[in-house]
């Protein structure tokens, strides 16, 4: 199946016809390497173009680390609030069981996959399902825009974000952007999972050199 995904057009299928899951993560800081861990999860299925609100994955995560102050201000969790949730290990185990053979989509998707695939404890849950990153695509889309922020991104595609900065409300926030993009990216000639994925880290990149310049 992921090779199926991965495939060069016309063999691969079309990205309106694929089930993805939008997912995003609240976590201790910005840093998996360095001992951040994850606070919150939350996956939405999209199935074939249309976002499935009955299909969801929403938890709280102990950390088995404490929140930072500055952090909590942020996202409002609280060690009081994950002491009884479970561990990070069992609920990456439960999320990556409702991703089952979906793509996956998030904003800044990069960052929650650090903190998914990385070992604790000599363990890794196999989050090995293709990925595509709505800011890129934002980027590519839109490539004469300075502000690919969340809010401003939503703002362009007519989403409005219920509960910023929870697991649950970004992770909707990113599935609804991502169906609006579908007919654009198509009417791009981008089609395909790979064709996707190859768009975004050409529009990234250019963004980078122009910075550069």
């Amino acid at each position: 199946m992921f090779e199926r995904l991965l495939r060069e057009a016309p063999s691969a299928p079309l990205l309106r016809d694929l089930d993805f899951v939008a997912i995003d993560l609240e976590t201790t800081g910005l840093h998996a390497r360095k001992g951040d861990e994850v606070v919150a999860m939350a996956g939405i299925r999209i199935a074939k173009g249309q976002v499935r609100p009955d299909q969801v994955f929403d938890r709280l995560v102990n950390p088995g680390r404490p929140i930072p102050a500055r952090v909590v201000a942020i996202h409002g969790i609280t060690d009081r609030m994950v002491a009884g949730q479970a561990g990070v290990l069992e609920s990456l185990t439960a999320l990556r069981a409702f991703v089952g053979d979906a793509a996956i989509v998030g904003y800044a998707a990069a960052f929650d996959l650090g903190f998914l695939t990385r070992r604790r404890q000599g363990r890794a849950v196999a989050f090995d399902r293709p990925a595509l990153c709505v800011l890129r695509l934002s980027e590519y889309l839109d490539p004469s825009v300075q502000d690919h922020s969340l809010e401003a991104v939503a703002g362009r595609f007519g989403v409005e974000i219920l509960g910023r900065h929870t697991a649950l409300g970004d992770a909707m926030a990113a599935a609804e952007i991502f169906v609006r993009m579908l007919p654009m990216l198509e009417a791009h000639g981008v089609r395909t999972v790979l064709q996707a994925q190859r768009a975004a880290r050409r529009a990234h990149f250019a963004r980078r050199l122009r910075r550069g310049l």
